[in-house]
C-alpha cells in the first residue's frame, strides 16, 4: 500500500469581486474637535525669527513686544549740583545702560529747577508748592529756549557736566535762597528708554562749593511706581508723562502757583491735584474739552472705584525716608485737593457743605483720618472713602456673601500630583459668613429659588477644568451640580458637606488644573436684587507635579485692585485671577469668548474684535469705548485711538513667554478682528485670517 500524497497543485486565478455588503452601524461619536482653527499657517509668518515675527526688534516700531521699550535701561546716577562760582548751577552727572556708560550730545538732555515755596506765602496756596523758575531744553519748549553749555569731555565714560544758562532764581518772584530746591535731570538717547533723576538740594551749601543730593528724602505723595501699573514703566498713555516718567517731575510744572514762564495751572484746573483727580474720577475739565478723542476727561474709564486712595497713595514698599507723605491724603484734608473730587461743594465758600465754609487747619476736626466722628460732625476720610462692601457710610449690603466656603481635595496617591484614573474627592463645606456652620440638613436638601433666604440653595455648582493654557471642562458638563442626585454616582454629598468623586481622564496634558466651586441661597433676581454668590478655589497637579506658568500673570490686579470683577457680581461673582475666569472663558466653545479674546478685545477697545460678535456685525460687545491706558488718545476731535495694547509685558508678567512665538485667530482676532465685509472694511486683519484659512468666530 502506497502512503504518500501528491502535489495540492498551483493556486488558482482570483474570483470575481463579490456584492457589496450591508452598511454596519455607525460607531460611537468621537471627542469634540477643537473649536479654534490651527496655527500652523499663522506660524509660517509670525513666530521668531520670521518675516512679520511679533517679537519685533525696532524701538521705532514697537510691535508687540520689544524687550529694550519694555524694561527700564538707561539710568542717571552721580548727580550733584553746585555754584560754579558766578551765580549758575553746574551739574555733574553719570548716563549709563547697567555697567555700559552711555556717550551723547545736546540733544538727548533737559535740565528744570524749581523752588518748593512754603505754604501761605501765596494767597489761597495752604500747601507747601513748587514754582519751576528755569526750564532748560535742547529744543524750544512752550515757545522758550533756553539752553547752557554741556561738557561732553568725559562723554565716552559716560559723565557730563551741564552749566545752566540761568543764574540761581532767574526772574522767579518767589525764589528763595533758604527754600529746598529741586533739579530735574532728563535723558533721551536713541535705542534706549527715556529716563530720569532727581536731587533736592539747599542752595546755601552749593555756594560753597559742597553738594548735598537730598533725593532719598524728596517728598511724595504718590509715587511713579504707583502709576506705572496701570501705565506701564514709560508711563504711555499719561499724556506728556512718558516725556517726565515722575510724579516728581510733574509737581514742578502742575503747580497751582505757576511759574515764571507764565503758565497759571489753577483757572484751567491742571495743577498737579486737580489734574489727576479730575482724570481718574472722569470729571470734565472745561478747560480740555477736546481730550480723550473729542470727549474730554468724563469719558475716562477708571478700572476700579477711584475712592480707594490708596491705589496711588502708597508708597509702592519703598522706603522713601524724610520724604514719605503717602498717607498724607488722610491725615490732612484740605479744601483744596477735597474739592477736586467734591464738586458738589464749595469748600471756601461754604455753599453745599453742611459745615459752610472752614480754614483748612479746621477740616480734620470733622474729618480725622480714622475712626467714627458723630454724624453731625462728618465722617472721617478712611470712612468717606471705605469701598469694601461692609463700609460704615455706604455699605453694598448685596455684596456680602452669604457663606464661607472651605474647599479641599483627596491627596493624590503620590502626595504630588494625580494621574489618570485616580478618583478625587473635591469636598465643600460652608459656614454662615462671618458665623457658625450651616445646618447638616442644608447639605442634603433639595434645590430652592432664587430670591428667597430658605436655608434651601439655589446653586451648588462645581467647576474641574484645564490645563491652564487651553481649559476645557474635564467633567460631562462646565457646571456640575453638587445636589443629591441618585441618577449621577460621582455625587457624594452627605450631611457633612457637599462632595463630588473625579475621575481623572486619560489623555489630559501634564500640567496645572483648577476646581471651583459656587453656591448661594438668595441668588440672582436681576442685576439690582441679587445676593453676591460664596466662591472657593484651588489648583491641582495632573500628570506631573511641576506647575504650569500662567500664559500672562496675576498683573490684573495692578488696575482692578482685589476682590470681585464688579461687572460679574450680579450673576457669577469671580475675583480677578485669569485661573478663575477661564472656568467661563475657556476653549469649549460651550459658553462666553476665550479668555485670550476677550481680554485682547476689551483692552485694544475693538468693535469686532469679540468672538461672540457675528461675521460682520457688532453687537453689544463693542468695546471701544474703553480707555485703557495704554492707548494714546489724541486732543483732536477725531475719535482715532491709536493702540497701543502690544505693550504685552504689562499683563504677560508669569515668565511665560509663549505669547510671543506661538500665535493664533481666536487670540489674534481679539486686537486685529475688523468687519470683514468689503463694503464696511475698517483696516483690521480679519479678511488676512479669513484668506488664510480661519473661521471667524461666532457665539456658541
Amino acid at each position: 500500500m502506497g502512503c504518500g500524497s501528491g502535489s495540492d497543485g498551483a493556486t488558482g486565478a482570483t474570483g470575481a469581486t463579490g456584492a457589496t455588503g450591508a452598511a454596519g452601524a455607525d460607531g460611537a461619536a468621537g471627542p469634540p474637535g477643537p473649536v479654534t482653527t490651527t496655527n500652523e499657517s499663522c506660524m509660517v509668518c509670525h513666530t521668531t525669527g520670521r518675516v512679520a515675527d511679533i517679537s519685533d526688534s525696532d524701538p521705532a516700531s514697537i510691535t508687540h513686544y520689544n524687550a529694550a521699550y519694555q524694561n527700564a535701561d538707561m539710568t542717571i546716577s552721580a548727580v550733584s549740583v553746585t555754584d560754579n562760582g558766578s551765580g549758575y548751577p553746574q551739574v555733574s552727572f553719570h548716563l549709563a545702560s547697567g555697567a555700559t556708560p552711555i556717550e551723547t550730545d545736546n540733544s538727548a538732555f533737559g535740565f528744570m529747577m524749581a523752588d518748593l515755596v512754603p505754604a501761605g506765602t501765596v494767597a489761597g496756596v495752604n500747601t507747601d508748592q513748587f514754582a519751576r523758575w528755569t526750564n532748560e531744553q535742547p529744543t524750544a519748549s512752550h515757545g522758550v529756549l533756553t539752553y547752557g553749555t554741556l561738557d561732553t569731555t568725559d562723554a565716552a565714560n559716560g559723565n557730563y557736566v551741564y552749566t545752566f544758562a540761568t543764574a540761581f532764581g532767574g526772574t522767579e518772584p518767589l525764589y528763595d535762597a533758604a527754600h529746598t530746591q529741586r533739579l530735574v535731570v532728563r535723558a533721551s538717547v536713541t535705542g534706549y528708554n527715556k529716563t530720569i533723576q532727581f536731587v533736592d538740594f539747599n542752595v546755601a551749601d552749593t555756594a560753597e562749593g559742597s553738594t548735598t543730593g537730598i533725593g532719598y528724602n524728596a517728598r511724595q505723595f504718590v509715587t511713579a511706581a504707583a502709576c506705572k501699573k496701570c501705565h506701564g514703566p514709560q508711563f504711555n498713555g499719561a499724556v506728556h508723562a512718558s516725556t517726565y516718567l515722575d510724579v516728581r517731575t510733574c509737581v514742578v510744572c502742575h503747580s497751582p502757583i505757576g511759574n515764571a514762564y507764565g503758565e497759571e495751572m489753577t483757572t484751567d484746573q491742571a495743577w498737579i491735584g486737580s489734574l489727576v483727580h479730575k482724570l481718574h474720577s472722569a470729571i470734565p475739565m472745561e478747560a480740555f474739552p477736546t481730550r480723550m478723542g473729542g470727549s474730554g476727561y468724563s469719558a475716562v474709564t477708571y478700572p476700579q472705584d477711584p475712592r480707594n486712595c490708596v491705589t496711588c497713595h502708597t508708597n509702592s514698599g519703598s522706603d522713601l525716608g524724610a520724604g514719605d507723605l503717602t498717607d498724607n491724603w488722610k491725615n490732612h484734608p484740605t479744601a483744596a485737593y477735597c474739592g477736586t473730587c467734591h464738586t458738589s461743594a464749595d469748600f471756601v465758600t461754604g455753599t453745599g457743605h453742611a459745615g459752610g465754609a472752614q480754614p483748612d487747619t479746621a477740616c480734620a476736626f470733622c474729618h480725622p483720618a480714622t475712626g467714627h466722628v458723630a454724624p453731625t460732625l462728618g465722617a472721617s476720610v478712611t470712612e468717606a472713602h471705605d469701598t469694601s462692601a461692609a463700609a460704615v457710610l455706604h455699605p453694598t449690603p448685596a455684596n456680602v456673601p452669604e457663606f464661607d466656603v472651605t474647599l479641599a481635595t483627596s491627596a493624590p496617591a503620590n502626595g504630588t500630583h494625580y494621574v489618570a484614573g485616580e478618583v478625587m474627592t473635591v469636598t465643600a463645606t460652608l459656614n454662615f459668613h462671618g458665623g457658625a456652620a450651616i445646618p447638616a440638613s442644608m447639605y442634603t436638601a433639595a434645590q430652592g429659588a432664587n430670591g428667597v433666604t430658605d436655608n434651601l440653595f439655589r446653586t451648588a455648582s462645581l467647576y474641574v477644568y484645564g490645563p491652564r493654557a487651553m481649559p476645557k471642562p474635564l467633567l460631562a458638563a462646565q457646571a456640575t451640580s453638587l445636589f443629591v442626585n441618585a441618577a449621577n454616582p460621582a455625587v457624594a454629598t452627605d450631611g457633612t458637606g457637599f462632595k463630588y468623586n473625579v475621575t481623572i481622564p486619560s489623555g489630559l496634558a501634564s500640567g496645572t488644573y483648577m476646581v471651583r466651586v459656587r453656591f448661594a441661597d438668595y441668588g440672582y433676581v436681576s442685576d439690582s436684587n441679587y445676593k453676591l454668590e460664596s466662591v472657593a478655589f484651588q489648583n491641582i497637579q495632573i500628570g506631573s507635579a511641576t506647575v504650569t506658568k500662567k500664559v500672562a500673570g496675576d498683573a490684573c490686579t495692578d488696575c482692578h485692585g482685589t476682590g470681585t470683577a464688579p461687572f460679574h457680581d450680579a450673576r457669577h461673582v469671580v475675583a480677578f485671577n485669569t485661573d478663575e475666569c477661564v472656568s467661563c472663558h475657556d476653549y469649549s466653545g460651550g459658553h462666553a469668548a476665550t479668555i485670550s479674546n476677550r481680554v485682547h478685545a476689551v483692552h485694544s477697545a475693538n468693535s469686532y474684535g469679540d468672538m461672540v460678535n457675528p461675521l460682520g456685525a457688532t453687537t453689544s460687545r463693542d468695546w471701544s469705548d474703553v480707555k485703557y491706558p495704554l492707548n494714546d488718545y489724541p486732543s483732536s476731535a477725531t475719535g482715532t485711538v491709536t493702540s497701543r495694547i502690544d505693550r504685552c509685558t504689562m499683563c504677560h508678567t508669569s515668565g511665560n513667554t509663549s505669547y510671543r512665538s506661538t500665535v493664533g485667530e481666536v487670540t489674534c482676532l481679539g486686537c486685529h478682528g475688523d468687519n470683514p465685509n468689503p463694503t464696511t472694511f475698517t483696516g483690521g486683519a480679519t479678511n488676512h485670517m479669513l484668506q488664510n484659512g480661519g473661521v471667524y468666530p461666532v457665539a456658541p
